[in-house]
């Protein structure tokens, strides 16, 4: 019983932060977008601003594949996630499949996600590796 209301209160202070974090969250997605655009990283999101989590930015880079890249960004020590969240490599990504993404683009897919502990300059540093990462592939 004591820890379930230790988590049960932990629980209760969180919900009461969600809509800062949420707010927070979409702004360093806006802030990454411009700092991408700014360092010529030619990305397409994947699906619209207002109808994705203010959490995460999927995009696809062609023909840059997004497993490479994500190896790519370990040495910087950035981790992102390739393709989606189904499948990255492989035959590619179902989900992307039937959200209309061609299938040579399936393996062209980043992830890229924030938490209320990730900066402005955090993304500043992100979009200058993939930069460097796409110039060196």
């Amino acid at each position: 019983p004591a820890a379930a209301m230790t988590l049960a209160n932990r629980l209760a202070e969180l919900l009461l932060e969600i809509d800062e974090n949420a707010m927070y969250a979409a702004e360093l997605k806006d802030t990454l977008r411009t700092c991408l655009a700014e360092e010529g990283v030619p990305y397409r999101q994947t699906v619209k601003a207002a109808c994705s989590s203010p959490y995460i930015l999927h995009m696809t880079l062609p023909p840059y594949q997004g497993a490479i890249l994500t190896r790519a960004l370990h040495a910087h020590e950035i981790s992102v996630a390739p393709g989606s969240a189904c499948e990255s490599e492989g035959s590619g990504s179902p989900a992307l499949r039937a959200m209309g993404c061609p299938a040579d683009e399936t393996y062209c897919a980043l992830r890229v996600s924030t938490w209320a502990d990730n900066t402005v300059e955090e993304m500043r540093i992100f979009s200058r590796a993939l930069a460097e990462c796409i110039r060196k592939y």
